[in-house]
């Protein structure tokens, strides 16, 4: 048998648990950082959610869920939920049930790594202005009320909730006011934290309070996407914005502009091949192309 594969069974085999036929790689590492952002005793929500998780096994299944008042039971991508509850306003609870699969360790600590990374990009260049980022914490479900489904969860993820704007009202907004200011900033953030699913429009609405949210941080820091789905955002523009944000991403030193062609006119996703990507420390990145934020 390949030595490598040798080794690597046996370093799955030491940082797995097995729970039926789910693997679950939960490392001592990557509990302890996630425990570093458990809600804390003195939350305005943290004694409510006590009483409704101490009553019931809430997060078993699908019926337990929506009997603890729960809006939504509506299973996403590798089982995800996202619902409100009635008796929590302002938050929105991102969860697994008992019945999926899924590991929330390693989950949940992508997502709020990335919120805490984006927070601190905004605060760095001055955009929270602009811009925000949803504060997360981790819920520690009662010992006596886990573990009881088929796939034990000890946690759930609760954010704020960023008071968004539908998908059509969106998509009307970033035609219509849009500005320069936006895109600089977009771009600034996109590529310093390597956020490449934030170039999808659903994952970056804008909020009732006229600024731009990241809701969706799992992906913060993947370098090896980001550079070919800036072409994204170009469809989600005006004709006058879409011809800013190609000047913006041809103007940087890892875009390969395509020669002849006028900038609104260019396919930005063929601007970077994935052959030249190379590992950067985020938010020490710096470049040259847009003036710095004097704010």
């Amino acid at each position: 048998m390949n030595l490598f594969l040798i080794f690597f069974i046996g370093l799955l085999a030491q940082f797995s648990t097995i729970h039926g036929d789910q693997t679950v790689i939960d490392t001592k590492e990557i509990v302890i950082s996630l425990e570093e952002h458990i809600l804390p005793n003195d939350h305005p929500i943290k004694q409510k959610l006590d009483a409704l998780f101490n009553a019931e096994n809430v997060i078993a299944s699908p019926v337990s869920f929506k009997k603890a008042g729960f809006y939504s039971s509506k299973e996403r991508r590798k089982g995800l939920i996202v619902s409100g509850h009635p008796s929590f306003p302002g938050y929105l609870f991102k969860l697994y049930l008992e019945t999926s699969s899924t590991s929330e360790v390693e989950q949940y600590t992508k997502r709020i790594n990335g919120s805490v990374l984006i927070q601190k990009a905004l605060d760095k260049y001055k955009y929270n202005h602009i811009m925000k980022v949803p504060k997360k914490y981790v819920y520690k479900v009662p010992e006596s009320k886990s573990s009881l489904g088929k796939y034990p969860k000890k946690y759930i993820l609760i954010v704020d909730d960023m008071d968004i704007f539908s998908d059509e009202e969106n998509r009307k907004l970033y035609k219509t006011i849009i500005t320069r200011e936006h895109l600089e900033a977009l771009f600034k953030i996109l590529t310093t934290c390597l956020l490449s699913d934030s170039t999808w429009l659903p994952n970056i609405p804008f909020s009732h309070d006229g600024r731009i949210a990241f809701i969706d941080t799992e992906f913060a820091g993947n370098s090896q996407t980001i550079w070919t789905r800036l072409g994204r955002m170009s469809k989600n523009l005006s004709p006058e914005m879409r011809s800013y944000w190609a000047t913006i991403v041809m103007n940087h030193p890892r875009s390969k502009a395509l020669d002849g062609a006028p900038a609104a006119e260019l396919d930005l996703s063929a601007f970077v091949e994935a052959s030249d990507f190379e590992e950067i420390d985020v938010l020490s990145y710096e470049y040259d192309v847009l003036p710095a934020n004097k704010d």
